[in-house]
């Protein structure tokens, strides 16, 4: 997968778990933010 498209949907992500905390969904934020964390380290490594 294209580095550049692992960080688009790193951010996606991130996004995602930034609304489900405005949303007081802390379970789903925490594992947006585990996915998301995981596309952003593969992406920049």
């Amino acid at each position: 997968m294209n580095k550049k498209l692992r960080l688009a949907i790193a951010i996606c992500f991130f996004v995602g778990a930034f609304m489900f905390v405005f949303m007081k969904e802390y379970l789903y934020a925490v594992a947006f933010m585990i996915v998301g964390g995981v596309y952003l380290y593969k992406g920049v490594r």
